[in-house]
């Protein structure tokens, strides 16, 4: 039990759950790192719509963002090996997104 300085019970905030989705999506991940590299288009699919309209936002051009979202998407699955768990893969893939929809734009 944690006590403030008073003596008295510090107030305590419960753990937050933890996110089943996320649980799955890291387990996913590390099946495709081991090998199962069919069970991308699993990982990839809840974002295929978000990475294209951020592509779109960017290039301001249907077909010139489908290309980049494709291209991103082949990128995540060609260094997901590099993939470090330190941000959510949600949160690496849209950088890839965004990076390939830059290149693009040039």
């Amino acid at each position: 039990m944690l006590r403030n300085r008073d003596g008295s019970q510090a107030a305590t905030t419960p753990a937050s759950p933890p996110d089943p989705g996320h649980e799955h999506e890291a387990t996913l991940i590390l099946r495709i790192q081991g090998g199962e590299r069919e069970l991308f288009y699993e990982l990839i699919r809840p974002y295929e719509r978000r990475v294209f309209v951020l592509a779109f936002m960017i290039l301001r051009n249907e077909a010139d963002a489908e290309d980049a979202a494709q291209d991103a998407f082949l990128k995540a699955f060609k260094y997901l090996e590099q993939f470090r768990a330190e941000s959510r893969f949600s949160t690496w893939l849209i950088q890839v997104a965004i990076n390939e929809a830059r290149l693009r734009q040039r």
